[in-house]
């Protein structure tokens, strides 16, 4: 029996740590040979947002924490991956040695080359995702840095090369830099400016971390691989964010792989060939934890809390630990995580747009933000989007008048959810012309025009404005518009046509809307009344005494009715002589364009001749003789 079980504990020992495929110690291996390899350097692995990313010639990633694994479209075809950095689930940069930089704004799916010229060690977002900083080793040497995400690029800091890179929780930005020694510089204003460490390192110092929980720690991991300085492998340390350093691990000879990755309360670095070591004191002391090992100038491993690791050994294949090599680590404390403040634009009012910050406060670990929405009956004035690890930025848009009711709702990994209310107020920027239909009550005659005025009413800090107007509709010849001054126009019905005059000013306006005003006037022909200047007694002749007794007005105006108007002239009365003396009480416009003399602006000549010009096809009526 004590044979017996002698013998299950050897097998269960030799499965546990060398029988099993695809196991080391503790150590899982997630994917074969994902990862190509054609030199021995180099190489990246990442994670941000539920997904990680691995590569070297080629990229990999996997959405289900490691079961299966996509290759995507990166065009790595020459100079291995260096670094890959995201900051959301889509927008991601990947740099490599001597192609450059390429961006993606689809989660991998297409990417686009936004610089090729340098030679990229190190990446990462500054606090948003227009605000990329690169290390390069030459042409340029030192920080390089992008405010439009990676579209242009300029020279932040210069240095002989610059390797390592790191951003803190806080936004300030860590680079390691050398001339003929190592130094370390950072920027609190996104690179503007930059301070200098006065501590100094030997050559080969390839990776720099910082701490998750504790910004004032920082890591850098000295190879002294390729370029020897004193012999030995280091492994430094600053607990001042920068001000001062020592050296918390030593190894003479070459040891260390250049990979190291922080989490909140561990430091782990992988190894040129003994896996990967932990230290859960700043660095001052370690264990060896297992794991995969790696060639030197790598970033292959990446802790995403303190016992879930990911790394990449040196044929390509991934491996994980999800209990910290097999000994899990465990922290007391509460964790949490908080938004503050609870309430956002409630004394606000605005007619633009206003920018504002929900801060985040967390414990350290602490639970992930694994996304947001933005609910409630004004949702849509509110937009979100991260500004940094700690904060999110939240901007109200003028796109309704009142108050705007919403909420901020956070997602949180551990299932809860955190929520923000937001209560501004907006003054919307509008604007509507002023009457909505005009000429409705007017009538003019032929040959007349009339002005009316159309007002704008503009509301907000910065209402639309007039870019330019059209007249449409069957009857736009009869009108025209001009601008009057800014907050009108005048337009002008012109008598050209009668009857109902139906037609639209449409105001174009420069946010790209349009107004209209309905234009609805009538004309009607002109009357033009013929008086005779002396009718105490008439003259008769022949002609006079034809149109007196056929009542001329009278045949006058039912000819002008079943002519539906063509006419212009209706004389209501014609007493006296042959050629008579008339006075004109309206226009001459019709009496001119027949070809009829005008005597003066107050009368005209009437004979037998200028008869059928006023009354046109009246000569079955009217035998003039």
């Amino acid at each position: 029996m004590v044979k017996f079980f002698r013998k299950c504990l050897w097998m269960a020992l030799f499965l546990l740590f060398i029988g099993a495929d695809g196991v080391r110690g503790q150590w899982t291996k997630m994917a074969t040979n994902a990862v190509q390899y054609s030199s021995a350097e180099f190489g990246a692995i990442y994670y941000h947002d539920g997904i990680i990313w691995a590569g070297n010639r080629n990229l990999v990633f996997s959405e289900d924490s490691g079961k299966t694994w996509n290759t995507s479209s990166l065009p790595v075809v020459g100079p291995p991956i260096t670094a890959i950095s995201f900051f959301t689930k889509d927008t991601g940069v990947v740099c490599t040695l001597d192609t450059g930089i390429f961006r993606t704004y689809d989660r991998g799916r297409t990417w686009t080359t936004v610089t090729s010229s340098a030679v990229i060690s190190d990446i990462s977002y500054g606090n948003s995702s227009s605000s990329i900083f690169a290390t390069s080793w030459n042409n340029p040497g030192g920080v390089l840095s992008s405010t439009n995400g990676g579209q242009s690029w300029g020279l932040s800091y210069s240095a002989y090369l610059a390797s390592g890179l790191a951003v803190d929780m806080n936004g300030t930005i860590y680079a390691d830099g050398a001339y003929n020694n190592v130094f370390v510089i950072s920027s609190t204003d996104q690179g503007s400016s930059w301070k200098s460490s006065v501590a100094t390192f030997d050559l080969d110092s390839y990776s720099l971390a910082v701490d998750q929980c504790d910004p004032s720690w920082l890591y850098i991991a000295n190879e002294n691989y390729y370029l020897p300085g004193d012999g030995n492998s280091k492994l430094y340390y600053s607990s001042n964010s920068g001000v001062t350093w020592g050296a918390g691990f030593s190894h003479v000879g070459h040891y260390l792989s250049g990979s190291i990755s922080v989490s909140a309360h561990a430091l782990y670095a992988q190894t040129l060939s003994n896996g990967i070591l932990r230290s859960t004191d700043h660095g001052a002391s370690w264990v060896n934890i297992g794991g995969p090992s790696q060639y030197a100038d790598s970033r292959d491993v990446f802790a995403i809390n303190d016992n879930i690791i990911f790394a990449i050994d040196a044929e390509g294949s991934i491996w994980a630990t999800f209990n910290s090599g097999g000994d899990s680590l465990t922290f007391s404390g509460p964790t949490y995580l908080t938004a503050l403040p609870t309430s956002l634009f409630t004394s606000d009012t605005i007619c633009d747009s206003l920018i504002d910050t929900v801060f985040i406060s967390r414990s350290c670990p602490s639970p992930s933000i694994t996304g947001w929405s933005i609910v409630g009956q004004n949702s849509s004035s509110y937009m979100a989007s991260y500004l940094s690890f700690n904060s999110i930025l939240v901007t109200l848009h003028a796109k309704n008048k009142g108050i705007q009711n919403a909420k901020l709702v956070i997602h949180i990994d551990n299932g809860s959810n955190d929520t923000v209310s937001f209560a501004g107020y907006t003054k919307a920027n509008t604007f509507k012309a002023s009457p909505d239909t005009a000429f409705t009550s007017d009538t003019i005659t032929t040959c007349d025009s009339l002005s009316r005025p159309v007002v704008f009413n503009k509301v907000g800090c910065n209402p639309p404005s007039v870019s330019g107007w059209s007249i449409i509709g069957h009857d736009r010849a009869s009108y025209s518009a001009s601008i009057f001054s800014n907050d009108s126009i005048l337009v002008t019905l012109n008598g050209t046509n009668h009857g109902k005059q139906n037609a639209k000013l449409v105001l174009r306006l420069n946010n790209g809307s349009n107004d209209t005003v309905s234009l609805a006037g009538n004309v009607t022909p002109n009357v033009l009344v013929l008086l005779p200047k002396h009718c105490s007694h008439p003259i008769r002749s022949a002609a006079t005494v034809l149109l007196a007794q056929f009542y001329l007005a009278e045949l006058a105006a039912s000819l002008l009715l079943s002519r539906g108007g063509r006419s212009s002239a209706l004389i209501t009365q014609v007493l006296g002589r042959a050629i008579l003396p008339i006075i004109l009480s309206k226009s001459l416009c019709m009496a001119r364009s027949k070809g009829i003399k005008v005597r003066s602006y107050s009368s005209i000549l009437i004979t037998a001749r200028t008869i059928p010009l006023l009354l046109p096809d009246t000569s079955t009526f009217f035998q003039m003789h």
